[in-house]
């Protein structure tokens, strides 16, 4: 069967005409005016994802080679960094997927992991960030029990280990169905435990610390109290 439809008009010396030479379905031929915005935004996180491997990478070999720089501080931006590096490495590809072909096309368990662990790093990112949090703030508010028992390394792996626990224990109930909507984060009851678990309580413990660290509480009114 031909692609083209091509019809010849019964004169000789006619000559075929353009429409002629396309198929002919019921679509306009007009391109979506919804394709270029697509393919910019897919362009445009293609480049996210190139910096920000190369950003992480670059954090993690310099906190590698440099002994100066393996420090309990460092160590947590490590953490960060990876937590970053694997999201952009393991979850933004399907968001570029997602732009550029506008649908889901794969199982159901690839989209319940795929949406676990796009959780999971964000919450790792955030958490990561209010273990940073609190360990400046024991440098400031403790810096003689920060500077022995508490800046041991063992202190630092427990930190990093408690913030990936809590990364996977917050995303892990998508993995057991408690969205059972489409491939999307719609279901109700999750948008609001995991907004809760992996933003708004880290950010107000971050906040809460950091006001200290500004603002600190004169000893005088600790000793009064």
């Amino acid at each position: 069967m031909p692609l083209l439809n091509v019809t010849e008009d019964p004169t000789p010396d006619s000559s075929p005409s353009l429409s002629s030479f396309l198929p002919q379905t019921n679509c306009s031929v007009s391109p979506s005016p919804s394709s270029p915005p697509y393919n910019f935004y897919a362009v445009l996180l293609v480049m996210l994802i190139f910096c920000v491997v190369f950003g992480n990478v670059l954090v993690c070999v310099a906190v590698s080679r440099e002994k100066a720089l393996q420090t309990t501080t460092n160590y947590l931006i490590v953490s960060l960094a990876v937590s970053d590096l694997l999201l952009a490495t393991l979850v933004m590809p399907w968001a570029v997927y997602l732009e550029v072909v506008g649908e889901w096309r794969f199982s159901r368990i690839h989209c319940d992991v795929l949406l676990t662990l796009d959780v999971m790093m964000c919450t790792a990112s955030i958490l990561n960030l209010c273990a940073i949090s609190i360990d400046r703030y024991t440098a400031v508010a403790m810096p003689l029990l920060y500077n022995t028992r508490y800046s041991s390394r063992r202190r630092v792996a427990l930190m990093i280990a408690v913030v990936w626990f809590l990364s996977f224990a917050i995303s892990c109930p998508l993995l057991f169905g408690l969205n059972n909507t489409d491939c999307s984060f719609a279901d109700p009851a999750f948008v609001v435990y995991s907004s809760v678990a992996s933003f708004y309580v880290p950010f107000i413990v971050t906040l809460l610390v950091y006001v200290q660290i500004l603002f600190p509480v004169p000893v005088d009114v600790i000793n009064a109290a």
